[in-house]
């Protein structure tokens, strides 16, 4: 996993525009950091091994950490900046934050047509619960986060779940779940 990972991060470095990653990647790097943390706490701390494994960790995390930088950051000058669509190559993960960022811009878009028109700005929350949908899903899936900030699975086939309006439409444009309800 660690070659992997170190692969994933030199393509960003390299590339201006944002790499494809695996729907899994982070969930993976994520069971391998835990697999390196356990084996870690199981040996002796005094020996080669263990020692061994607490530099693969350190680099790790700073991989990852420098990785989800470099992404995010490509992420805001694609969609915000440059208008580019940037389908196929976001995870999961951060196809949910980037539908916070879109409803966060679309607020404030709200507030700037509002306070321009004249009209005294609306300062309640729009949205304070993530309306919820029913589904069924259709193929395995890793735990994701949904916009709601909570963790959601991970799910098998045929599974059901309620999950946030956003993650639902990220995950049927992937063909993973259909839908079992009717938005309301």
């Amino acid at each position: 996993m660690y070659d992997e990972l170190y692969q994933a991060w030199k393509r960003e470095k390299e590339n201006r525009k944002l790499q494809a990653l695996p729907n899994e990647f982070y969930s993976a790097v994520s069971l391998y950091i835990n697999s390196l943390t356990e084996e870690q706490r199981m040996l002796d701390e005094r020996s080669l091994r263990t020692k061994l494994l607490a530099e693969e960790l350190k680099y790790t995390r700073r991989l990852i950490s420098d990785l989800l930088h470099l992404r995010s950051q490509k992420i805001l000058r694609e969609t915000l900046i440059e208008g580019a669509k940037l389908n196929g190559r976001l995870t999961l993960e951060e196809e949910a934050l980037l539908t916070n960022i879109v409803s966060f811009l679309k607020a404030r878009d709200k507030l700037i047509t509002a306070i321009v028109s004249g009209r005294q700005p609306e300062l309640r929350e729009t949205e304070a619960k993530p309306k919820k949908i029913l589904v069924r899903f259709l193929r395995e899936i890793p735990a994701i986060i949904g916009t709601d900030m909570k963790t959601y699975g991970p799910f098998k086939p045929e599974d059901i779940a309620r999950l946030p309006m956003e993650n639902v439409e990220a995950l049927l444009k992937q063909g993973v779940v259909v839908k079992l309800e009717v938005e309301e």
